[in-house]
């Protein structure tokens, strides 16, 4: 006995595909989202991060030198 559609089923049907369709246009969206925030992310890391660590490593060395600078003319005082 095959199984007719009715009147009734038929709504559901509709009703599925158009929920289905706004679903795959939310993904569309959620891609293009996803790809904007790496794209950001991605300048904020070479732009904004990246130049701040160098500088903060370039001021390490520098202060580093400037201890081991001092800590000569200490030893070189108690000589």
């Amino acid at each position: 006995m095959p199984c007719e559609p009715t009147d009734g089923f038929l709504p559901h049907i509709h009703s599925l595909n158009e929920r289905f369709s706004h679903y795959e246009a939310l993904l569309t969206q959620l891609e293009d989202c996803i790809a904007e925030y790496e794209a950001m992310y991605k300048e904020a890391r070479v732009n904004v991060v990246a130049p701040a660590l160098r500088q903060v490593r370039k001021e390490a060395h520098i202060s580093r030198q400037k201890r081991e600078q001092n800590q000569l003319v200490v030893e070189y005082a108690k000589a």
